[in-house]
């Protein structure tokens, strides 16, 4: 048998990546990779779509920034939850950066990610934050290049999420309604979270 390697597509915004690997959510598979400024990015392969040149342009889906260079990455497999459903299989990526911080990336279904996404938002209207910084602000894209037809999608803040769950029960079905969801839904969605990096 023989194996050979082949460039399935590139990014057109040149960057010094220093991570790669791959984003597994069921039968979709990206690209996940990390330049030495913390900018985590999120890229497709995506021929069918517009402006991809038959797919030998990568589409970026999503990303953000990580606070800090990540020196090695991880790939591992997620434990499967009732709540994900029988069909749900995904990997999620454990980073270490240079200033010894650690996070994982974990992949989510569009339901979750709208919910989880309203919820941020308010959340970061809502709550006071340590020393008055913007949760949103310290995750955008660090970089001297123009962001034009990159999507506004963001990566979840995980530990500002987790904030919920130590709201008063009055608040946290407050702001469930303001986004048109219950309490009872957004807390197994931020259970099911823990549960698939359980590994950690």
């Amino acid at each position: 048998p023989f194996t050979w390697l082949t460039r399935v597509g590139r990014d057109i915004r040149p960057q010094k990546t220093m991570c790669t690997d791959f984003i597994v959510y069921n039968d979709q598979l990206h690209f996940l990779g990390v330049d030495v400024n913390g900018n985590a990015v999120v890229l497709a392969y995506a021929p069918l779509e517009p402006d991809t040149d038959g797919g030998r342009i990568l589409v970026r889906r999503i990303e953000t920034n990580l606070g800090a260079p990540v020196s090695c990455m991880q790939r591992m497999q997620c434990f499967s939850t009732i709540y994900d459903g029988p069909t749900e299989f995904a990997h999620f990526n454990l980073c270490g950066a240079l200033n010894g911080s650690m996070q994982a990336i974990v992949p989510l279904s569009e339901k979750m990610y709208r919910r989880l996404f309203m919820l941020q938002g308010r959340l970061t209207m809502m709550l006071e934050h340590r020393a008055g910084l913007n949760p949103k602000a310290m995750r955008m894209v660090k970089s001297d290049w123009p962001r034009l037809g990159v999507s506004t999608r963001t990566f979840l803040d995980g530990s500002l999420l987790a904030r919920y769950a130590f709201l008063g029960i009055v608040e946290q079905r407050e702001m469930a309604r303001l986004i048109g969801a219950s309490r009872d839904e957004l807390l197994a969605d931020l259970s099911c979270l823990e549960k698939r990096t359980a590994a950690l």
